[in-house]
């Protein structure tokens, strides 16, 4: 995700990629975007460490203001540009953003608004109309498949998980 840093257009980004010598690049190609429909492409100008992320300085982005408009967005590499293929039932985080959720029990749970990632496994945060967001743990416990093409991913939720 993608924040305002200063006033000339910085912005500050958390990095998942193990190689930022190379995602960061001058001239490396980036998609921007909420949603896997509504990424777009950017080039890096430049890049620098900082803290935990890096700031960075993007074709699209020229002040403060531009920064703002795209605050919370998040910056993805096109799949082939990926070092390796993803392995059987891996899948990149904004394929699964604004995907449906829907359990064999429950019904339709809510819609996937990011990914959280935890040392044990990521969750999806799932929008739910009228209720809170909730966090369900990306395991084959509870996810019992994600279909890509079809924008659902179908669980068996735990007695009492959604209750709130």
């Amino acid at each position: 995700m993608v924040k305002p840093h200063g006033v000339r257009g910085e912005l500050a980004v958390r990095s998942l990629t193990e190689r930022p010598e190379l995602r960061f690049a001058a001239g490396a190609v980036l998609m921007l975007g909420a949603a896997e429909n509504s990424l777009r492409q950017v080039r890096v100008e430049r890049a620098r460490p900082h803290k935990q992320g890096f700031l960075l300085w993007l074709d699209c982005v020229t002040d403060r203001d531009g920064a703002e408009q795209i605050r919370g967005q998040g910056l993805y590499i096109r799949v082939a540009d990926a070092a390796e293929p993803l392995e059987r039932e891996s899948y990149y985080h904004h394929q699964l953003i604004g995907m449906t959720v829907r359990d064999n029990t429950l019904g339709e749970l809510g819609r996937v608004v990011a990914l959280a990632e935890t040392p044990a496994h990521d969750l999806l945060e799932i929008a739910r109309p009228g209720k809170p967001s909730c966090y369900l743990p990306l395991i084959g416990r509870f996810v019992l498949s994600v279909e890509l093409e079809a924008g659902e991913i179908v669980t068996e939720v735990p007695p009492g998980l959604m209750e709130t």
